[in-house]
């Protein structure tokens, strides 16, 4: 088994599922969420993916119903990312290596400024540094070590669909205060506008 999984709930506006299949296989089982209605794309996904549901709903509360069943519990590291995910710069494998040799409980990629997102936090800071150290993650592209991940999908209760899981699984993780999240600026992703999908 790899030690990195790819959690995906995608729809018709999909471009990451496709591209960590075509480009992250290698090194990562993906799991693939299909909420859409595109036969040829839920053709695909379940083809190529580890494993497939087709549930409509939101990507925590697929999460939350596929995590055990998909035994998701059983890896190192997991990224829980948007279906409209667009790599701008770096080696996202990169994240899972930070993550370890730092022994954090979540990392996230930073964030293009040119998409969307109002989270200043987030955005990409330039300069000779390649992580910051934060006291939270937003919910769009986090990675969750084993024990983050377990730690949120035990007190989650699958009900709540969007914005506020971020708050809820960084409380989860990080109320002891210890520096165990934070920003890799050397992998940047943008969040593309609507108009743009």
């Amino acid at each position: 088994m790899k030690n990195i999984a790819i959690y995906v709930s995608a729809g018709n506006n999909d471009t990451f599922a496709k591209y960590a299949i075509e480009n992250l296989s290698s090194d990562c089982d993906i799991f693939v969420n299909y909420y859409g209605n595109n036969h040829n794309d839920a053709k695909f996904l379940f083809k190529h993916s580890k494993a497939f549901s087709n549930k409509n709903t939101t990507k925590f509360v697929s999460l939350k119903i596929n995590y055990n069943k998909f035994k998701i519990n059983q890896y190192d590291c997991v990224y829980v990312f948007d279906d409209d995910c667009i790599l701008v710069q770096g080696n996202l494998i990169d994240l899972y290596k930070v993550l370890d040799r730092l022994n954090l409980k979540l990392i996230s990629p930073s964030h293009d400024p040119n998409g969307k997102g109002l989270i200043k936090l987030m955005h990409h800071v330039p300069g000779n540094h390649k992580f910051r150290y934060t006291n939270f993650i937003e919910m769009n592209f986090p990675i969750f070590s084993q024990e983050a991940l377990h730690n949120y999908m035990k007190v989650y209760d699958g009900k709540l669909c969007g914005w506020g899981n971020d708050w809820w699984f960084c409380h989860t993780n990080l109320s002891n205060r210890q520096l165990n999240c934070g920003i890799y600026d050397k992998v940047i992703v943008r969040n593309p506008f609507a108009a743009n999908k």
